[in-house]
């Protein structure tokens, strides 16, 4: 049994070897990659060198503009989402809560029309006999 997986780990380790190979000598592919850890640093250098101030005037250093970053994100995700979830609600023709306040609105002006027919179908009755 140890035979067969000390094989089976050589197997494994000579397709990784070959895979490794392989992506090493794909030269588009080594390019690739650098033009984007090239983007990559000067994303971050340009945004190390920006100065950002906050409502008082002051300028933030590094840990608070990455934080003020961080929170315009996360706003900027949650309207995203909230987008994205107003818009799968309505491909989905799930009711809104303002549009079941709605509906129970209808639903109680259908209940005093059914009443009034009601009460005129009874009238009706009445008189024919």
């Amino acid at each position: 049994m140890q035979k067969i997986m000390k094989a089976r780990t050589l197997v494994e380790l000579a397709a990784i070897s070959s895979t490794i190979y392989t992506i090493s000598k794909d030269k588009e592919l080594i390019d690739k990659l650098n033009q984007w850890a090239e983007k990559g640093k000067e994303k971050i250098n340009s945004f190390v060198k920006e100065k950002s101030f906050d409502e008082d005037g002051r300028e933030l250093d590094f840990m608070e503009k990455l934080t003020s970053r961080m929170e315009e994100s996360r706003k900027d995700m949650e309207l995203r989402i909230n987008d994205l979830v107003k818009s799968t609600y309505e491909r989905m023709n799930v009711a809104h809560t303002d549009q079941l306040s709605e509906l129970k609105v209808q639903l109680g002006e259908l209940r005093k029309e059914l009443s009034l027919l009601k009460t005129k179908v009874a009238r009706t009755a009445k008189k024919g006999e």
